[in-house]
């Protein structure tokens, strides 16, 4: 992979955050588990679970996209 292509690949990742919108995504995250500390939060199995799977996705999205950034600044 040449100087140019990396170049490349970071502008693209710029955009992608952009795009999708990281900060937003961190919000999310952060209002999700607040919900997981509500006392009552386990009453409704099927609905915490589908919170849980959903934050565990957001997470996981966000810690490849922060990989794939450092790696294109290093």
């Amino acid at each position: 992979i040449n100087t140019e292509q990396v170049r490349d690949i970071i502008d693209r990742l710029g955009a992608l955050g952009g795009i999708f919108d990281i900060d937003a995504k961190l919000i999310e995250i952060t209002n999700e588990e607040e919900k997981t500390f509500a006392p009552d939060f386990w009453n409704n199995a099927k609905e915490a679970e589908i919170i849980i799977r959903n934050l565990r996705s957001k997470k996981k999205w966000v810690e490849d996209f922060n990989k794939a950034h450092n790696l294109c600044e290093e």
